[in-house]
């Protein structure tokens, strides 16, 4: 499950289910390959990409506290 950026003022969780491919090749160091997301999602990532440049760049525009106070108003979560 992955955190987005909100619509219509409401969170929103995607909830994705990639591909699993196995190699019939042997000696093959990885056995089992997994689709990716590249343009949605980094790997292991928790968020979207467009989440995680939103926070980014509320983060460089403002301070610790202004940023954190302005994206609990804008409905983003952060820790």
């Amino acid at each position: 499950m992955l955190a987005d950026v909100q619509c219509g003022g409401q969170q929103v969780q995607l909830v994705l289910t990639a591909r699993k491919f196995f190699s019939g090749v042997s000696d093959c160091p990885c056995k089992i390959f997994t689709e990716h997301f590249p343009d949605l999602v980094q790997s292991w990532a928790r968020m979207t990409t467009r989440l995680s440049q939103a926070i980014t760049s509320i983060g460089l525009a403002t301070d610790g506290q202004l940023g954190a106070r302005l994206a609990a108003r804008l409905g983003i979560q952060t820790s």
